[in-house]
């Protein structure tokens, strides 16, 4: 791939990367305040959805939120044992998170003067990427892919390994639009993400296979999650396939292929 469209999309990426997660800490802190007080599972999955998808954040070279991520989903591995936080480890992570937001208030003050083409890249997008497609075929001939993924940066280089294939690819970035996308888009096969945002990718793979007209879906499931426990539950709710991240591109595409195959 062309070294400038690499780099264009992994700035447009970071750049929406960042706006996403400023998004999202009013909630994150709303949240976290409840369960202090109140300790509710839903609560705890939105503080720990947030950082989960901030360990991400290595591959947008954001490493100090990377890092953060991983600080504080190594207290919240404490706090869901116990059900319970304490004051020290609500400090921690209220202070982690003062630091996320000066990170990223310093970052998204970077790119004012940027913003307006920034925003150009990021509707260019799908021109650069279809650019490297091969669309020969039409429509309704061709296999059709879904990448459910919160983080934009491995939906986009997903999207730019297998465009080179004939296959129709549409993208989701949370559980919601997930299932929006595959009652409108029809996918043979969809690449789906664990750790999402509004829905679990968990929930989204039940949902599905719960539709008896869904079953001729293929799902290959992508996930930071390596504990046998996490792999059998999706094998068992009906995945064809799990790959832990970080992946081989060059091994995803050959199991795509292979799954559409027939």
């Amino acid at each position: 791939m062309d070294k400038g469209i690499l780099e264009q999309l992994l700035e447009s990426s970071r750049y929406q990367f960042l706006k996403d997660r400023k998004k999202d800490l009013h909630n994150v802190l709303k949240s976290l305040a409840y369960f202090s007080f109140s300790p509710e599972k839903n609560d705890f999955e939105v503080v720990y959805n947030f950082f989960h998808i901030l360990k991400g954040a290595g591959g947008l070279n954001l490493n100090r939120l990377s890092d953060i991520g991983n600080e504080a989903q190594e207290l919240l591995y404490e706090v869901e044992e116990e059900n319970n936080i304490s004051d020290n480890t609500l400090v921690k992570l209220i202070k982690l998170i003062g630091e996320v937001i000066k990170i990223i208030d310093e970052r998204l003050g970077s790119y004012e003067d940027d913003v307006e083409q920034l925003s150009e890249e990021k509707k260019n997008e799908e021109i650069i990427i279809s650019r490297l497609s091969n669309n020969n075929q039409s429509y309704n001939a061709r296999k059709r892919i879904l990448i459910v993924d919160d983080v934009i940066l491995i939906s986009n280089l997903i999207k730019t390994r297998i465009s080179n294939l004939d296959y129709e690819i549409e993208v989701a970035k949370d559980g919601e639009e997930a299932l929006e996308k595959i009652a409108l888009f029809k996918p043979n096969l969809i690449l789906l993400d664990i750790m999402l945002p509004k829905l679990s990718g968990v929930e989204v793979l039940k949902r599905i296979k719960e539709d008896k007209s869904n079953q001729y879906i293929k799902i290959i499931i992508l996930s930071a999650k390596t504990k046998d426990k996490d792999i059998l539950e999706c094998i068992r709710l009906g995945a064809d396939d799990f790959m832990t991240k970080p992946f081989s591109l060059e091994v995803l595409e050959e199991k795509i292929k292979a799954l559409l195959r027939n």
